[in-house]
């Protein structure tokens, strides 16, 4: 028996309502999102409607606000960097015309009214300067390296200027990982510091040395170091010595002799050089590299097998940590309670070493001398290094009875000391004929001849050279200059003849007898920047020193030549700074692109659907109205 098609029945009015209601519900609901679109331009608005568009656009929205962050670092650096080119233009321009007003003072030519205006003209060079150097912006002064807060240049008394900044560079992002410094401090700037007093101190290597701080501050990496022991008895032991986490040099002390048994293994520093491990066993200790590994090789341990393996030189990075007994390759200050005299325009004071143990209570000591120095740790990382603050002013350090200054590498009058330095700068003669001339309190006489010398040394060593083992040369053992000694029997006297030789080392004078006469510190540093430059020709013009005015001729023209370098500089950045800005302007534009693929609605696209959506909808309601026209006919 087949059975015939199946015939629609009759559909239940509730069902149909039901059915009529949800697509009237689901047309409403994708017309108001579709509206929404339209007003906003997006394609969904909640993660979960397109969870794998919104992590893309998440992470798209966080680049461009990065990137914007970027743009605006960008505005602010180069806003300060322009104001910086102005500020140094005026320097410039200022060297430029000392270097015109020089050139017309030097020589009999120039009247003494002729040189006043001229140092008329200076001092409004000078103030014009220390204006432009205060220059701010956005509450910032430009010149100051980190303490911007606080004006750079100030002041202080009658032809002198202090630096009150640091040397600090103030580092701003401007990319991913890129770093441009924003400023140009005075120092860079102005040359506001005097070039530091230093020397390479040596510093020994000991337990508390970082390993970041070896090999000049490049430190090791850190790995493993393969050792092998033999105490000559037992069979050899080898160890794979893993380094990693170690921190100073007490720690691979402690990882190397662990490795071992007790005593079979020693690790010092080596007491000769005081700048590398010693290794020392019973029998022998040898000491290899692991395949594609150099740790060893840098730390100057390959070696062996022999019973004592002492490194290379570690090289350790002078830190504010240092002590001054590892200094000098571990002999440290002859005198560690001595002290020394640093004399800065007119403040001088006497730094007690005292208790003194690290770099740091020394420069500590130095700052609370308030004598307007600035103490760091040299570029070299091996010395410390001090400068004045002041413009316009003498500066010196000396000894106070002792080697301390010596000892640190700060003495700023010593026997490496060139002649061509002495007297600022002029040097002294030393063209055939120039001669110390000497007479003895009995009666001998002495001619030193200086051509060719070129150290203060070489002079000291003339004088002791001449055979008499009662006249003897050194350097001061109180304040600055040359000492010289006559220990022999007369009534002639003790005379050092005054001439230009002598007036230069700082050495005339004369004595009634035999004695000492005790020579003057003819090597003062000084600030040689614009300011200190224009300071002194101030100074230069007021009391007529023709031989100063020439001194000052070749100071101005590489002045010159380091503000133009200066200038350069600044213009690179900007120029750098421009470059970037264009790019991230370019980034941004695929970024925006990018995000628009992924965020933003097809206006043609939703405009179309938008109204497809409201005709269906139009009809829906249409058929809803006629289909739900119920009457008691319906219910027969």
């Amino acid at each position: 028996m087949s059975l015939g098609p199946l015939l629609p029945g009759r559909l239940p009015n509730s069902l149909a309502s039901s059915r009529l209601q949800q697509s009237l519900s689901t047309l409403n609901t994708t017309l108001a999102r579709l509206q929404d679109q339209a007003a906003t331009g997006q394609k969904f608005f909640s993660p979960g409607e397109s969870p794998t568009s919104a992590l893309r656009t998440i992470a798209l929205q966080r680049t461009l606000e990065r990137q914007d962050h970027f743009k605006s670092t960008i505005q602010t650096d180069t806003a300060f960097l322009t104001a910086t080119e102005s500020a140094l233009t005026t320097a410039s321009d200022a060297a430029n015309r000392a270097k015109s007003l020089i050139l017309s003072s030097i020589g009999s030519n120039a009247s003494a009214a002729e040189r006043e205006a001229a140092s008329v003209e200076v001092s409004s060079l000078i103030r014009s300067i220390v204006n432009s150097a205060n220059s701010q912006l956005r509450g910032r002064y430009l010149f100051a390296g980190s303490d911007s807060r606080q004006p750079p240049i100030e002041v202080v008394d009658n032809g002198v200027v202090r630096y009150n900044g640091d040397a600090a560079a103030l580092q701003t992002y401007i990319g991913n990982g890129l770093q441009l410094a924003s400023n140009i401090h005075g120092h860079e700037a102005y040359a506001a510091l005097s070039n530091p007093i230093t020397s390479d101190l040596n510093p020994a290597l000991t337990s508390a040395t970082r390993l970041s701080d070896l090999l000049g501050g490049r430190g090791v990496p850190q790995g493993t170091i393969r050792v092998t022991v033999d105490d000559g008895v037992n069979p050899a032991v080898t160890q794979d010595i893993n380094l990693a986490g170690s921190e100073t040099i007490g720690d691979i002390q402690t990882r190397f002799q662990a490795a071992f048994d007790p005593g079979a293994l020693t690790v010092d520093v080596d007491p000769l050089t005081g700048g590398g491990l010693r290794l020392s066993a019973a029998g022998s200790v040898q000491v290899q590299d692991l395949a594609g590994s150099n740790i060893a090789q840098r730390m100057g341990l390959v070696g062996g097998p022999t019973a004592t393996l002492v490194g290379g030189d570690l090289d350790p990075r002078m830190s504010l940590q240092t002590t001054l007994s590892s200094l000098n390759g571990g002999l440290g200050l002859a005198s560690p309670t001595g002290s020394f005299t640093i004399t800065n325009g007119k403040k001088a004071a006497t730094i007690d070493l005292t208790g003194a143990v690290t770099v740091e209570d020394l420069f500590n000591r130095i700052q609370l001398a308030d004598v307007d120095v600035a103490t760091s740790i040299n570029a070299d990382g091996n010395g410390i290094a001090i400068s004045t603050r002041l413009s316009g002013a003498l500066f010196s350090i000396s000894e106070n009875g002792g080697s301390s200054a010596s000892d640190l590498g700060i003495r700023t009058f010593n026997g490496t000391t060139l002649l061509s330095d002495l007297n600022r700068g002029q040097g002294l003669p030393t063209s055939s004929g120039n001669t110390l001339n000497l007479q003895l309190a009995d009666g001998t006489e002495y001619s030193v001849d200086v051509t060719g010398m070129r150290t203060v040394q070489d002079v000291v060593n003339a004088v002791n050279g001449l055979g008499n083992p009662n006249l003897q040369a050194s350097l001061n053992t109180t304040d600055n200059g040359i000492t010289i000694t006559d220990s022999t029997v007369g009534t002639a006297g003790f005379i050092i003849e005054k001439n230009a030789i002598s007036t230069a080392l700082g050495i005339d004078g004369s004595l009634p007898g035999s004695g000492t006469i005790n020579g003057r510190d003819v090597n003062p540093q000084e600030s040689t920047g614009i300011l200190g430059i224009l300071l002194n020709l101030q100074k230069a013009l007021d009391a007529g020193d023709n031989a100063a005015l020439q001194t000052l001729d070749p100071q101005i023209t590489r002045e010159l030549e380091r503000l133009n370098i200066v200038r350069g500089d600044v213009g690179s950045r900007l120029s750098f700074l421009d470059d970037v800005d264009n790019r991230l302007e370019d980034q941004n534009l695929l970024l925006q692109s990018t995000l628009s693929d992924e965020f933003d609605a097809d206006p043609t696209s939703t405009i179309t659907q938008l109204t497809q959506t409201m005709s269906v909808l139009q009809s829906t309601m249409q058929i809803a109205g006629q289909t739900q026209q119920l009457s008691l006919l319906n219910y027969l």
